[in-house]
């Protein structure tokens, strides 16, 4: 973890992700975005780098002011935010459209 791999792909990830989102909502041509799968995986992935950010910024501070008082907390929501990632994962391709196949 003392390597910036993480922190770069992070950006990587939510760069991408962002102009992504920036590109559906000045799409003219779509109008129902919140119809489309696509934009719900970026949005998901979004949510998930931020959050894990947020809370690798609160368990640094936490460390550095040496109390574990909020330690089982922030285990407890980084397992939540994982929880709801991949819950939010399934629903979204569970609930997929699959209105033709490209070999018919």
């Amino acid at each position: 973890m003392n390597s910036y791999y993480l922190l770069l792909e992070g950006l990587f990830g939510c760069t991408l992700a962002l102009i992504t989102v920036y590109d559906f909502l000045m799409d003219e041509a779509c109008i129902f975005i919140h119809r489309k799968m696509h934009f719900w995986i970026t949005l998901i992935v979004l949510f998930h780098y931020l959050t894990t950010y947020i809370a690798y910024l609160a368990l640094r501070l936490l460390k550095v002011s040496n109390t574990n008082s909020g330690l089982n907390f922030i285990y407890t929501g980084l397992w939540l935010f994982s929880l709801v990632n991949y819950i939010a994962f399934g629903i979204i391709y569970l609930l997929y459209n699959r209105k033709w196949r490209p070999h018919e």
